[in-house]
């Protein structure tokens, strides 16, 4: 890449805005920082803390895990479905977090070798010429975007809970008769303490508990899932920057220098292949796994809502946010396959007609032809993450209900 658009005159416009890129970690300011208080950010200084990052983080949420989990016994006991799925609906995707973490932490390397390849190519753009530098920014801003509405979608998922819990506290303690203390997620508790629910410190210490929860949802997820978005959406970038090397190459007289640009051009190309390599190995544990949880969660908390509507309305918002949630990663990694695929056109439109060079219009085949089989990254080695994914996963879930509400 750092070869981009080397041999053409360099274009120089006094009125144009300096363009420089920063590091990732000063560019995704959100997900770096959930990613570092979340303990999952590769540094290799941290790996004994990480390591041990994950059985603390057990610990310290165990009591009410153990509560959750004792609530779903006794709901199986008595065949109360409903209830299972209101207490899995929150423990599933809890629990979740504890193996992202681990899968992160086992291929930090993999993880590693995905941040030091963006800040690389951050810093070669910087090198380059100012049209380089324009596409770089747009993909960048809208990585940005992705993440803000990412974590605003978390926020509004994960702290609906204690800020609603407070709320209604909040209404009782002012306007009813007999002010009457509320949890933020209804348990029964074990050993005696359920007539003790209400009284301090018992209360308190189970409300506190269910905060770190929150807080803890809203870390992992906006830095685990934000961190897979950003380094799928880099690859798309790295297509766009290299059909605008072939362009310019195009534009070059001397045939040496352009067979030059071509061959860089290829170069990069295949490192492309080699980083979406990287980013599956990465992540591909989690997707088959999130690809086949979130049929059972969107399902739980459609039939969790049936019987309740409104009351539950942060179960609403738990629904909307994995629906987003799966939406997005079918969407951005569709999108990144779309692109692979129109990269073929984009090569082909390149302007190899006004060239004469017959080893240089040898060479664009090679790409042309590689691009013609779309770069996939699969759940469970069989399926294609895409838009078609997504409607199959809905109509999964809703299946599921229906069989439920049969049963």
């Amino acid at each position: 890449m750092e070869n981009f658009g080397r041999y053409l005159p360099e274009d120089f416009d006094e009125h144009e805005e300096e363009i420089v890129l920063k590091t990732f970690e000063e560019t995704y300011k959100q997900v770096m920082f959930a990613m570092s208080v979340g303990m999952i950010y590769p540094n290799p200084a941290t790996e004994k803390w990480r390591l041990l990052a994950i059985p603390f983080y057990i610990g310290l949420v165990s009591p009410v895990l153990y509560v959750m989990a004792y609530n779903m016994k006794i709901a199986a006991d008595i065949n109360d479905v409903d209830a299972i799925f209101k207490q899995s609906t929150i423990m599933g995707p809890f629990c979740g977090q504890f193996f992202k973490m681990l899968f992160l932490f086992l291929h930090r390397r993999n993880a590693r070798a995905i941040f030091d390849e963006i800040n690389h190519d951050y810093s070669v753009i910087n090198t380059l010429r100012m049209r380089y530098k324009q596409v770089a920014r747009h993909w960048i801003s809208s990585n940005l975007a992705y993440e803000w509405r990412w974590a605003y979608c978390v926020t509004f998922a994960t702290f609906s809970f204690p800020v609603l819990g407070v709320f209604r506290n909040m209404y009782s303690a002012f306007f009813d008769e007999e002010p009457r203390r509320l949890y933020i997620h209804d348990v029964d508790l074990p050993f005696g303490y359920q007539e003790k629910k209400f009284d301090t410190p018992v209360y308190e210490f189970i409300f506190l508990q269910t905060c770190i929860c929150s807080c803890m949802y809203y870390i992992n997820f906006v830095g685990y899932d934000g961190f897979l978005v950003l380094s799928v959406q880099h690859v798309s970038l790295k297509m766009k920057l290299c059909t605008v090397a072939l362009e310019d190459a195009m534009k070059i007289e001397d045939e040496a220098l352009r067979q030059v640009q071509i061959e860089t051009v290829i170069k990069e190309h295949i490192k492309i292949y080699n980083y979406v390599g990287t980013v599956t190995e990465t992540f591909s544990v989690w997707l088959s796994t999130i690809t086949t949880a979130i049929v059972l969660h969107l399902c739980s908390c459609v039939y969790h809502l049936q019987g309740h509507g409104l009351q539950d309305v942060q179960f609403v918002f738990t629904t909307v946010a994995a629906v987003i949630y799966i939406y997005m990663l079918c969407s951005v990694v569709g999108t990144m396959s779309m692109n692979s695929l129109t990269m073929s056109d984009d090569i082909y439109c390149c302007g190899w007609e006004n060239i004469s060079d017959t080893k240089s219009r040898r060479m664009l085949v090679f790409m042309l032809a590689r691009s013609q089989e779309p770069i996939q990254i699969k759940s469970l080695s069989m399926f294609n993450l895409d838009m078609e994914m997504f409607v199959m996963l809905v109509k999964m879930a809703y299946s599921m209900f229906t069989f439920l509400q049969q049963t």
